[in-house]
């Protein structure tokens, strides 16, 4: 398991934000382990991130190999084949060690001045990757999860990016959101949500958050989580 999330901002960037808990396979086992390891790939013209097992990983490649081949956003139907092409394939390679568990990998494609996204989950029921069209909203919001679907932590999204009262909000403050909601994740799931890894995007490409500022991101969010602790200590009766 793992959380992770994509923003858009008014400024005509991109925020893509992820923990570094990741789930691996012991070889010669039918077992899984956590470690820690990047989340979030960047290649010319293109980030994604992947949540979910080596799997996830793989097919997430092999997508951003066909889109980066073009310059022009691909068809829906073509990602689609694409993904369960790479799915197919992982199959063949692990045999019987593939399990049926949670995966979802989200592109985002620099395209001139704006961006392309797809996203993409495993159906197990269907047993294969189904394809997302991302919501925009009117007022240019656009806003991607994934991982811990029940992760408490999503409120803070889901409240300061997504209610209608805010307005769109630059990239600036946009990493702090997405950083404060990656650090609470591990509040209420430590065991898989871990670390923070924070890339952004704008018409010139994709770049890696310096970890200084990932560490002062850290920080401040500490000092938020102090703050309301301070808040809601016993005092006075209020007057």
């Amino acid at each position: 398991m793992t959380l992770q999330v994509v923003l858009f901002g008014r400024d005509g960037g991109v925020v893509i934000a992820s923990d570094t808990c990741v789930e691996r396979i012991k070889p010669g086992r039918n077992s899984r382990i956590t470690d820690s390891g990047s989340k979030i790939v960047i290649v010319p013209g293109l980030a994604y991130t992947f949540a979910g097992d080596e799997c996830a990983k793989e097919v997430g490649a092999a997508v951003a190999k066909k889109i980066a081949e073009t310059s022009k956003p691909l068809p829906y139907d073509f990602i689609d084949e694409a993904s369960n092409r790479a799915l197919e394939e992982y199959k063949i390679t692990v045999g019987s060690e593939f399990s049926e568990t949670y995966r979802k990998i989200i592109w985002v494609q620099t395209e001139s001045d704006r961006f392309a996204i797809w996203s993409s989950f495993y159906d197990s029921r269907d047993r294969k990757f189904v394809l997302l069209t991302p919501d925009v909203k009117f007022d240019g919001k656009c806003r991607v999860f994934a991982g811990d679907e029940f992760n408490l932590a999503r409120y803070i999204v889901e409240h300061y990016y997504d209610k209608d009262k805010y307005s769109l909000r630059n990239v600036s403050s946009l990493k702090r959101l997405a950083a404060h909601m990656i650090l609470t994740g591990n509040t209420f799931n430590s065991a898989c949500v871990n670390g923070l890894e924070i890339v952004v995007g704008n018409s010139e490409g994709f770049t890696w958050v310096p970890r200084e500022e990932i560490q002062a991101l850290a920080e401040l969010s500490r000092r938020i989580h102090e703050e309301n602790d301070s808040y809601f200590k016993d005092q006075n009766p209020i007057p």
